[in-house]
């Protein structure tokens, strides 16, 4: 494999990575405020899935999630641009 292929695969397994960390510290944010609300309210397994919902719905439009969107949306189109310029990476490193 051609250096330029190695490094720029590295640099997408990097970012990637980085992509995976804030996905999941995301959801877990998402699944925890579903159920500290379910805590308040009561309920059971279905009830939790309302909350859930509800959750994800406000991260979507809510002013307090703005900024985890915007990064994990920059590291999400960091990634795509990756991945789209690795034919001409390795068209290149030939």
């Amino acid at each position: 494999m051609p250096n330029a292929a190695l490094i720029h695969l590295i640099a997408m397994s990097l970012v990637f990575a980085f992509w995976a960390f804030l996905m999941f510290r995301m959801l877990w944010r998402l699944t925890r405020r579903s159920l500290d609300k379910q805590a308040k309210t009561g309920g059971g397994y279905f009830t939790w899935v309302g909350h859930s919902l509800r959750s994800f719905g406000e991260a979507a439009t809510s002013a307090q999630d703005g900024p985890m969107r915007r990064q994990l949306l920059w590291v999400t189109l960091a990634m795509i641009a990756l991945i789209a310029l690795y034919p001409l990476t390795v068209g290149l490193a030939r």
